[in-house]
């Protein structure tokens, strides 16, 4: 049996952010692609070696997708995640690998489907696009729908037929699980937060983010450190 102690000879240092970034802007095909390079590196090991970095591989994918999506967008998606860790238990070759890899990676795309974060209707799912790539500039339906071609009001109500909710409720909700990413993953400033995420001003960043998520920007990222750099 192998040694926990040896688990260093095995490449799965894989940083999965791009391939997570693929699943939020509804790219599973990339996502899965991304993976199956990535997966690459691993098969110069043989035999049990192999199938147990591909094993590391796929928990590591597993847990990446799991935490990307609780710290953008608030969602505990534990059943999914303790179902894909069952999965992986299966029996695992080189040859199914990618194909355990695409199930884990779908089942997560279908839970966003289904809590109307990702749309699987094309109009819709080019303006969450158009959004995820212009998140730092003012966002109106009015000009997306114009982009588009196609009239505002139907787009407006088609938005939130397929979302369940308005697209100025969404933009705001978005632009702050934008902000939580910024305050997690970098050391901006709060006030080039702000201006990243398309806040008018600081000060009106921090009061939308208080109000939707209890307490403010500096607050949100110092208890984060704290939980992940718990007090000695």
């Amino acid at each position: 049996m192998t040694e926990l102690s040896n688990l260093n000879k095995y490449n799965i240092q894989l940083n999965y952010k791009m391939l997570c970034e693929s699943i939020c802007n509804g790219k599973v095909k990339e996502a899965c692609d991304e993976f199956i390079d990535k997966s690459s590196k691993l098969k110069g090991l043989n035999g049990i070696d192999m199938i147990l970095a591909y094993r590391l591989a796929l928990n590591n994918l597993n847990y990446s997708i799991y935490y990307y999506l609780l710290f953008t967008y608030d969602l505990q998606l534990t059943d999914c995640c303790y179902s894909n860790t069952l999965i992986m238990h299966t029996k695992l070759t080189p040859e199914n690998v990618n194909k355990v890899a695409e199930n884990i990676i779908k089942s997560y795309y279908s839970e966003l489907l289904d809590m109307k974060i990702l749309s699987k209707n094309p109009i819709i799912q080019e303006v969450l696009e158009y959004i995820e790539e212009h998140i730092s500039e003012p966002i109106l339906i009015k000009n997306i729908a114009k982009k588009m071609h196609v009239n505002s009001t139907y787009l407006s109500q088609l938005f939130k037929q397929s979302m369940g909710q308005s697209f100025s409720s969404y933009l705001s909700e978005h632009r702050i699980h934008h902000a939580k990413i910024l305050l997690l993953q970098t050391n901006e400033n709060i006030d080039r937060i702000s201006d990243s995420c398309g806040f008018s001003s600081p000060s009106y960043f921090s009061t939308v983010f208080t109000n939707k998520t209890g307490m403010s920007p500096g607050k949100f990222r110092k208890n984060h450190e704290l939980s992940c750099h718990p007090p000695k």
